[in-house]
C-alpha cells in the first residue's frame, strides 16, 4: 500500500514538471532588439499640385520592445531614411559676361529622420515558425531640405538654399518574421510615416514609405 502511494506520488510530481516545463516554452521573451534595413521613399506632395517629387535612398530603423504579453508591446525607435533627392531640373541660361548660353542645374535633396513610439500587436513565437505583427503609434519627426543652383559644365555651385522642420505625426506598419530560433528571427517590414513640413514657406505633405530586412534578438 505504501509503494502504491510513492508511484502515485512520483507520477503526479512528474506531471507536474512536465506541466511547468511546457508552461516555462511558452512564456516569451519580454525584451526584443532590433534592426530594419532597406529602402526608403520620400514623396513630397503640394495641395492643388498634380505633381510629386519623389527620391529615396538606403534607410534604417534602431528598435526596442517591451512585450507585456505574449502577443502585445510597446516598441521604441530611430529611424534614418537618408538623403533623398526629390527634385532635379537642367535649364540653359544666357550670360551676358561670357556671351554664350550656361547649362544650369537645380537640385532638391530631402533628409529625413525619427523617433518613434507605437503598440505591437503580433502572433505569439512560441506558436510557430512566423510571426506576423503590426504596428502603429507617434514619430518625432525632422526634416532638412537643401536646393542648390550650380554650373555643372564649369564645376560652379552658385548658390544653396536650405531650410528644416520637425514636428509630430502618425506612423504605421506591418511585417513577417522567421524564428529561426525563439531568441532570434528575421523577415520583412513596411513602415509608412506621414509628416507635414513647412519648407521654403510652402506647407508639404511628405509620405515616407519604407521598405525592409529585419532583424530582432530576444531575451
Amino acid at each position: 500500500m505504501k509503494s502504491t502511494r510513492l508511484s502515485a506520488l512520483a507520477i503526479a510530481c512528474m506531471v507536474s514538471s512536465a506541466s511547468f516545463a511546457y508552461e516555462s516554452t511558452e512564456t516569451p521573451n519580454r525584451l526584443e532588439i532590433g534592426l530594419e534595413y532597406g529602402k526608403a521613399e520620400q514623396e513630397y506632395s503640394l495641395d492643388g499640385y498634380s505633381g510629386d517629387n519623389t527620391g529615396d535612398d538606403n534607410g534604417y530603423r534602431l528598435f526596442g520592445t517591451y512585450f507585456f504579453s505574449a502577443n502585445v508591446g510597446i516598441r521604441v525607435g530611430y529611424a534614418n531614411f537618408g538623403e533623398a533627392e526629390t527634385y532635379s531640373e537642367d535649364f540653359y541660361a544666357y550670360v551676358p559676361e561670357i556671351d554664350e548660353d550656361v547649362l544650369f542645374s537645380i537640385d532638391e535633396v530631402s533628409e529625413a529622420k525619427a523617433l518613434t513610439l507605437g503598440v505591437v500587436v503580433s502572433t505569439p513565437i512560441t506558436q510557430g515558425p512566423f510571426e506576423f505583427w503590426g504596428e502603429a503609434g507617434l514619430a518625432k519627426w525632422d526634416v532638412d531640405m537643401s536646393s542648390a543652383l550650380t554650373a555643372p559644365e564649369y564645376g560652379v555651385e552658385i548658390e544653396t538654399f536650405n531650410d528644416s522642420d520637425s514636428g509630430v505625426s502618425l506612423y504605421g506598419g506591418l511585417g513577417v518574421r522567421f524564428q529561426a530560433t525563439p531568441q532570434f528571427g528575421m523577415g520583412l517590414s513596411a513602415m509608412w510615416y506621414t509628416m507635414e513640413p513647412d519648407l521654403f514657406d510652402e506647407t508639404y505633405d511628405l509620405q515616407v514609405q519604407m521598405i525592409s530586412f529585419n532583424g530582432a534578438f530576444r531575451f
